[in-house]
């Protein structure tokens, strides 16, 4: 069985592997660099050409005999050198905005549109023959809690909390369609999480609530490892495992 980690370098994304390799020692754990380490694979998600590449190799590597049973998608953005979450609609900048749905949610778009043929095809061959975790195939995305629209009592952010939206919209709809086809898939908030995506906004963090990422993919790992068909399908969870409105 393959897993396959999307921003297996960033600080939740490395911790995630991690903690797929202790905790589940039968996935073959794959995870996007471009450094060419073993069991490493190049994966921008900013180009069509280099995801439907990745996808090829996974599965000319694993197609056959180990099929895809896991992906999880942690890359994230949330300021650059010159912007930020905006306060205001006066600060919104187009290009950071851009830059947000760019990642966010075409590059999810990208990547769903590569992986899900893949994870069809391990349900319908696989089911019968193994019953390790996890038994339906999973596909997951780190969203987060401002990218709920009920749960928007603030305001603010308006390119983070869009590109999230957005994500959430297409991760709730293409949930559906992988229903039909009994694989899983979840969007997930990882909490508040010590990495250089929070770093200008930790002193606002509550005393108990500045996550590390091993602390995070604990939590994470702890939901999706018990995430069952069919009613986890199109679930948004809290790191606490609590759901989330869309």
């Amino acid at each position: 069985m393959t897993a396959l980690i999307v921003g297996g370098l960033g600080g939740i994304g490395r911790a995630l592997v991690a903690r797929l390799k202790n905790e589940a020692p039968h996935l073959t754990v794959l995870q996007s660099s471009s450094d060419g380490r073993e069991n490493t694979i190049a994966l921008n998600l900013l180009s069509d050409d280099s995801v439907d590449a990745a996808a090829q190799h996974v599965e000319q590597l694993f197609g056959k005999d180990k099929g895809l049973r896991l992906v999880v998608n942690c890359t994230g953005m949330l300021h650059t050198e010159s912007n930020g979450p905006e306060r205001s609609i006066r600060d919104i900048d187009i290009e950071f905005l851009r830059q947000n749905l760019e990642l966010h949610t075409l590059g999810w778009a990208r990547l769903v549109k590569s992986v899900s043929p893949m994870l069809i095809k391990t349900a319908r061959t696989d089911e019968a023959k193994d019953s390790s975790w996890p038994k339906n195939p999973i596909l997951a995305t780190l969203s987060a809690r401002v990218g709920s629209i009920s749960d928007n009592s603030l305001g603010g952010w308006y390119s983070y909390r869009c590109s999230k939206a957005a994500q959430n919209q297409l991760t709730k709809t293409l949930s559906i369609e992988l229903k039909r086809n009994k694989v899983i898939c979840v969007a997930l908030h990882p909490g508040t999480v010590a990495t250089e995506l929070s770093k200008p906004f930790q002193k606002g963090v509550a005393k108990g609530k500045l996550f590390t990422p091993d602390q995070s993919a604990s939590y994470l790992f702890d939901i999706l490892h018990g995430c069952n068909y069919p009613q986890d399908c199109g679930k948004f969870y809290a790191w606490d495992g609590n759901e989330i409105p869309w």
